[in-house]
């Protein structure tokens, strides 16, 4: 049978008047002889609410136990949004059936608020499609082998949209949103940013990891993965959105897009003996802080990029090392990063140039540089990086029509 996801993200259902209109969408597919599996997001707001509920009661949220319990907490928003999409579609004569994370199972590891899905039973979910039932499924989460509900991070509904998708080996997975599609540029800061009719999942994967948020950059891995065509496409107009798939690229580099990421910060740690090193990495792991990039190592010095959402975590960490003496102090800096993508791009030395001449204009300290395949990123010691992102947008892609 032909099997569409469909995800709704918590815009898109941020009241049940956006509800109640999103079910033409579900109606649609049905019309065309499609199975149809709703994925939803938690409505808009909510989940903000739930974690300063959370915050409000208990500060230390990096323990397991804590974790845990901001996890189950965290997934309600989701399990709301599920039942009500249920009643929405019961009430124009769509059989559906809600179903949350642990009925599925959708089984995840144990690292709470990060967690990684290791198995999906379809079972429950194939015969509900047989019987002609829409199963609307919460998002975000999962649970572990001791029945402890975990989530799978920010944005992760769209996560559980393309393992779906992947489980039952969908025809495609549609992520609908409140943008038209992918953009060359955030396009309310560049509003003569290029929508793409279609993208590479490496392309993608990139720009969404590096700060573009219009899909969560490990449902692109899972679509990359298992071959899942996914479609970008806007809730509420209709346009064609984009396509992100494996797509013949010739030999020329061309560059997708410009993105930029605030949400990060530089932690300098200042070592005793270097060899302690992976004693401090190790420690920052068992925190579950992510590492996303090392950008200075030199003699009892370390500079690391972590995530902004993971400075509490990060801060217990390094305090309890410098208790210990493994670490003499550490300095925590707000930064950015701007990035590059495209296909092939670290192999055209005018792009680069392009992109150092563009810095030169603005009081910018460079504080790392990642030329990778399809990307180059920059970090730098200022947050205020949009007048940088619309530079480089006019100089590559605006006035360079043959790149895009």
């Amino acid at each position: 049978m032909n099997i569409i996801v469909q995800k709704f993200g918590g815009a898109c259902v941020a009241d049940t008047a956006k509800i109640a209109n999103l079910v033409t969408k579900v109606q649609r597919e049905i019309d065309a002889s499609n199975k149809v599996i709703v994925v939803v997001s938690a409505m808009a707001g909510i989940t903000k609410k739930l974690i300063s509920f959370c915050y409000n009661l208990n500060s230390e949220l990096y323990t397991p136990e804590t974790l845990a319990e901001y996890d189950s907490a965290l997934s309600s928003g989701e399990i709301m949004t599920a039942s009500l999409f249920a009643l929405a579609l019961q009430q124009k004569s769509i059989k559906s059936r809600s179903l949350h994370s642990w009925q599925i199972p959708i089984k995840t590891n144990n690292h709470h608020s990060k967690a990684i899905i290791i198995d999906i039973n379809t079972n429950l979910i194939h015969d509900m499609l047989l019987q002609g039932i829409v199963p609307v499924i919460s998002g975000f989460q999962g649970i572990t082998n001791h029945n402890r509900i975990t989530t799978l991070g920010r944005g992760g509904s769209d996560i559980t949209a393309v393992a779906i998708a992947a489980a039952l080996q969908a025809k495609r997975c549609d992520i609908y949103t409140t943008v038209d599609g992918v953009f060359s540029a955030d396009p309310e800061l560049i509003p003569q940013a290029c929508k793409h009719d279609k993208i590479t999942y490496t392309e993608m994967l990139e720009l969404a990891s590096l700060g573009a948020r219009v899909i969560h950059y490990r449902a692109v891995q899972m679509g990359m993965r298992y071959n899942v065509p996914i479609k970008v496409i806007h809730a509420f107009s209709k346009g064609q959105g984009t396509t992100i798939q494996e797509i013949t690229t010739m030999e020329q580099p061309q560059i997708t897009g410009i993105t930029y990421n605030k949400d990060i910060i530089l932690v300098t740690i200042y070592i005793n003996d270097n060899k302690q090193f992976f004693l401090v990495i190790n420690h920052m792991l068992k925190y579950s802080v992510s590492i996303e990039q090392i950008t200075n190592y030199q003699l009892n010095k370390v500079s690391i990029i972590i995530p902004l959402s993971d400075l509490a975590a990060s801060k217990k960490a390094f305090d309890e090392l410098q208790n210990q003496c493994i670490i003499n102090s550490y300095q925590i800096n707000n930064v950015a990063s701007v990035s590059v993508v495209g296909y092939a791009i670290k192999y055209n030395p005018s792009i680069f140039q392009q992109i150092t001449m563009v810095l030169s204009k603005f009081e910018v300290q460079i504080l790392g540089i990642l030329a990778l395949e399809a990307r180059i990123s920059i970090i730098l010691n200022k947050i205020d990086v949009e007048p940088i992102v619309a530079e480089l947008h006019h100089h590559l892609i605006s006035t360079a029509s043959s790149t895009i």
